[in-house]
């Protein structure tokens, strides 16, 4: 399958055909908070719906804390004339502090709004700052780092490799991809089999290390969020649990807190993509016994987060994508998860961050 070999168009000051008034629908969103504490969100919109020709990906940032937003700061626009288009932006800052926004591009192959509008192959895209607190940063040229669709955040394993979870449908198996190298070089490698019915799925997996040796690879399905574990630091895996934890067949988050405690965030209690909700296992994903409702209403979906140095995890989230059209984020504390309950006054939860008028 023909690759798409040149990158999308990085805007940087874009026009007002870009802003808020202009949009249709908007959803997926990510973030990511740099040490310095300024806040970059990013999510995806453009055309009449999902897939389309003129989709592109916005990116936002904040300096005080997500009480404004200059938006956008960043357009990750199509390329009508070569009939590509960008989508599904992920946002990530490396260990050594740099501030990674990635991106996944496609072949248009059709303007129908069907699964198969794609090349099939996708292609995952960066571009890197080692400045992201500037008012200006320098940003790298595109590149072009793997096959594969990327919409959850890569994770940084404990003997230094960093997995980025791009999947392709052109294997039967789950995929993603790692580095030894900070993002030089990748290497693709293979987990469980798919289920039929999945094979097309967005997989949207995401790897969190148990332990030194124990991964966990969750992977959405139509049947919630299923499960494949590797007990030798990602050289074999077991068989497909499907589904490991019931879900509306939507995208998830789980990642490591800084306490070494497991972090889930998945519907809980559903009905459809309702009552998305924090889980926190403390045994090292034995049990998830605490719990803290984010959001109870309907049609909210697509969590990312990220903790700052002192714990304070901030969370974003999509509602209603062509209705209410709202990107929200989160602010709490693993204390708080434990309680079930805000505690702090600098706690917060539905708040706003873009919404279409």
């Amino acid at each position: 399958m023909e690759r798409v070999m040149k990158p999308a168009r990085l805007i940087f000051e874009p026009d007002e055909s870009f802003s808020v008034e202009k949009r249709i629908w908007q959803g997926c969103p990510t973030i990511e908070r740099t040490k310095k504490g300024t806040i970059y969100t990013g999510w995806f919109s453009g055309g009449p719906y999902e897939p389309h020709p003129d989709n592109y990906n916005v990116v936002a940032r904040s300096f005080d804390g997500g009480e404004t937003w200059e938006e956008p700061f960043l357009v990750i626009a199509p390329v009508r004339e070569e009939s590509y288009r960008a989508i599904d932006v992920e946002l990530w800052l490396d260990p050594d502090d740099r501030l990674w926004v990635l991106w996944t591009q496609t072949k248009v192959l059709t303007e129908e709004k069907t699964i198969d509008s794609n090349d099939g192959v996708f292609g995952v895209w960066a571009i890197v700052t080692e400045n992201p607190d500037d008012e200006k940063p320098v940003w790298s040229e595109p590149r072009r780092l793997t096959d594969g669709f990327l919409r959850c955040k890569p994770t940084v394993l404990g003997n230094g490799e960093w997995v980025f979870p791009a999947y392709d449908w052109i294997h039967d198996r789950y995929a993603y991809y790692v580095t030894k190298d900070k993002g030089v070089t990748f290497e693709k490698r293979l987990t469980a089999l798919k289920t039929e019915r999945n094979k097309k799925m967005f997989d949207e997996p995401m790897i969190v290390e148990i332990n030194d040796s124990t991964l966990w690879m969750l992977v959405r399905t139509i049947e919630g969020v299923a499960r494949t574990v590797s007990t030798d630091g990602g050289k074999t895996w077991s068989e497909l649990e499907n589904p490991a934890f019931p879900g509306p067949c939507s995208r998830f988050f789980i990642g490591k807190l800084e306490s070494g405690n497991i972090l889930l965030v998945n519907h809980h209690k559903f009905t459809g993509r309702s009552h998305l909700t924090a889980l926190l296992s403390t045994n090292q994903g034995e049990s998830f016994d605490y719990m803290l409702l984010i959001d109870e209403r309907s049609n909210v979906s697509y969590p990312d987060l990220v903790q700052d140095a002192d714990g304070r995890i901030y969370l974003v989230y999509d509602r209603e994508r062509h209705s209410a059209k709202e990107i929200l984020m989160a602010s709490f504390t693993e204390e708080e998860i434990i309680a079930g309950k805000l505690l702090d006054p600098d706690s917060y939860m539905k708040k706003i961050i873009c919404k279409v008028p």
